[in-house]
């Protein structure tokens, strides 16, 4: 009997303990918003802040291998930890760019870091 109850509770506390990704300060919008989690040094915060930044090369990764305009192009064996790296250094550099969705601040720093180089005739 105890186990009948035992499930449907597990469940029931876990949708009621707020994960991380449920806390306001990482709903990462902003480059101020990615900035704030990513530029220090928390275990949690830096897996999130690489959870973000892996979502973000995937999409870009696609985006471009559908044909879309090649902007950044990215090194092969790079990590996200080296990825989020140019990112954050990037915002220390132009805080004035962090006032911008978070997509276009990542963007920015990788499109610096890793331009595409333009093929001459």
């Amino acid at each position: 009997m105890i186990r009948a109850f035992a499930l449907p509770a597990l469940i029931a506390l876990a949708q009621a303990s707020p994960s991380p990704a449920q806390d306001s300060r990482y709903s990462m919008r902003t480059g101020n918003d990615v900035y704030a989690v990513c530029a220090n040094r928390d275990a949690t915060d830096r897996t999130m802040c690489l959870s973000w930044v892996a979502g973000f090369i995937a999409g870009l990764t696609t985006v471009q291998a559908f044909g879309q305009r090649r902007t950044v192009c990215l090194r092969g064996g790079m990590t996200n930890g080296q990825y989020l790296d140019i990112i954050v250094t990037f915002m220390d550099e132009n805080p004035g760019r962090r006032r911008f969705a978070a997509g276009i601040v990542a963007l920015d720093a990788l499109y610096r870091a890793f331009p595409c180089r333009r093929v001459s005739n």
